[in-house]
């Protein structure tokens, strides 16, 4: 029970009503938006197709297949039409699903990890899971190391291509991995980031002193405290620094997949985070902004309408009385998220799939 306790305080608990002042409203008639630093590659628009493979998805999983699409994906006004191209029926995409989970996560690996219970919907289109646990109060540079060691030793079949798949902060320590090791690098053929904490968030800059002072060396209940750098390196300033100076190698191909909700729907567990960010965006999903999420160069596939967790962890799956009383608004299509998003790269590592240019920077 103590575990348990511990975990749900890093989680984030708290709240109170009320809708939180912003100077901008809660609105979908606006293009998506890329925050980011100059001299990057542009990103790419794979929505419209994206959105196609989604739904073919989704009328397949039993537990969704009465719900509508619309309902878990935004459609912004600059969204491009379906391509017209018919989504593929290959059962077998012959890749290596490594899932590299985010801040705090052996903090709370008891209760859940990404994608958890993914691996059996995965399996029967030939995609093989695999999840690395990394220090998750440690900072980028010591995961990259983790994950390098993890690359290094995995052994892939005849024909099978590796998708880092990085959620938050996992996202993170996958681009530090990429640029610090370029060799092992090389093994990689795409990136996947779901909800991943690309710019950082305000969160942490307003966090990370206070974080330094008084846990950052403290060992707790269900994790050490690492190198106590897992906060410094989610700020705004240390990411966006990180990203003008580091290019991303051009061999492997990135994809992002953003989200935000609103408050009625981002969970309890999140709304601290929401209303904090809601300062300055209401778009966002309880701890990073949208436009914070989208990985330089890559292939932007959707804005999910869901929160920062439940993109990518199966509270409701693994722990349903939390999922109920906590670590609420967990309900999403996770599997049919990501089976679409492999299909996605899957064609495109073979063939780039037709897309509709840029979208607008912010």
């Amino acid at each position: 029970m103590g575990k348990i306790f511990v975990a749900i305080l890093l989680v984030g608990l708290g709240g109170c009503a009320g809708q939180p002042s912003s100077l901008l409203p809660y609105e979908l008639d606006v293009p998506m938006q890329v925050l980011t630093v100059p001299g990057v590659p542009p990103v790419i628009d794979g929505r419209g197709y994206y959105r196609q493979l989604f739904c073919a998805e989704l009328a397949t999983d039993p537990e969704f297949s009465n719900d509508s699409c619309e309902d878990f994906l935004h459609r912004l006004v600059d969204e491009p039409p379906a391509t017209g191209r018919e989504p593929q029926k290959v059962s077998d995409l012959a890749l290596k699903v490594v899932v590299i989970p985010g801040l705090f996560s052996d903090c709370v690996d008891s209760i859940a990890t990404p994608f958890e219970t993914s691996g059996e919907a995965l399996a029967s289109v030939g995609v093989e899971k695999e999840y690395l646990a990394i220090s998750g109060r440690s900072g980028a540079d010591a995961n990259a190391r983790l994950i390098a060691n993890y690359v290094s030793a995995l052994e892939l079949a005849p024909g099978q291509r590796m998708v880092l798949v990085g959620h938050s902060k996992g996202a993170v320590d996958i681009l530090q991995f990429l640029v610090s090791f370029p060799e092992l690098a090389r093994r990689v053929s795409a990136v996947l980031s779901v909800t991943g904490a690309i710019n950082g968030s305000p969160r942490a800059d307003d966090a990370y002193e206070d974080y330094r002072e008084w846990l950052a060396d403290v060992d707790l209940l269900t994790c050490d405290a690492g190198d106590g750098l897992a906060m410094d390196h989610l700020t705004r300033r240390y990411r966006l620094t990180w990203l003008a100076n580091n290019p991303l190698p051009d061999h492997v191909r990135y994809y992002s997949l953003t989200a935000f909700v609103n408050q009625d729907d981002v969970g309890l567990n999140s709304m601290r985070g929401y209303r904090a960010l809601a300062r300055i965006d209401p778009r966002n999903d309880g701890q990073l902004l949208f436009y914070d999420q989208v990985i330089p160069g890559s292939t932007i596939l959707a804005t999910m309408n869901t929160n920062h967790w439940a993109a990518a962890v199966p509270m409701r799956e693994t722990h349903p009385f939390l999922a109920n009383t906590i670590v609420t608004n967990n309900r999403f299509p996770r599997e049919a998220m990501l089976k679409a998003a492999l299909r996605y790269i899957y064609g495109d590592l073979l063939e780039r799939i037709p897309t509709s240019g840029n979208t607008q920077s912010r």
